[in-house]
């Protein structure tokens, strides 16, 4: 699925990544995370998109030229023997920065400094 952003004014558009998920953007408009829902190989993660990151395509551009894929920061495959973190968007805090998750290999609350990477967890869980 492509990820795009069109201006009104001029008719333009852009277009950010090709992912699997959602883009939920920040409340400033400034960055999203990308959803990536993972099947298969591919693992279930959380990535950044910026919105100066978009590409913009002419009238005649065809979408599935453009093969940047919205890449995770984090991630993991949610199976019983994998400790890594299986993230869930939750939301954006108002500073802009923060996000909210769930860790669904423990049902954990955590947060993600998006400017610096640090994830804290603020409730803990419990593997099943």
């Amino acid at each position: 699925m492509g990820h795009y952003s069109i201006n009104v004014n001029d008719d333009s558009y852009q277009i950010f990544c090709i992912g699997t998920g959602q883009i939920e953007w920040a409340p400033d408009r400034k960055i999203g995370v990308a959803e990536n829902y993972g099947s298969g190989p591919d693992p279930h993660g959380l990535g950044l998109v910026a919105a100066e990151s978009g590409e913009t395509l002419t009238a005649d551009s065809l979408p599935s030229e453009y093969k940047r894929r919205c890449e995770s920061v984090f991630s993991g495959s949610g199976r019983p023997n994998d400790s890594s973190e299986f993230p869930e968007f939750i939301t954006w805090l108002p500073d802009s920065r923060t996000v909210m998750y769930s860790n669904l290999t423990d049902h954990s609350l955590r947060l993600w400094d998006t400017q610096t990477g640090q994830r804290t967890t603020v409730m803990p869980g419990r593997r099943h």
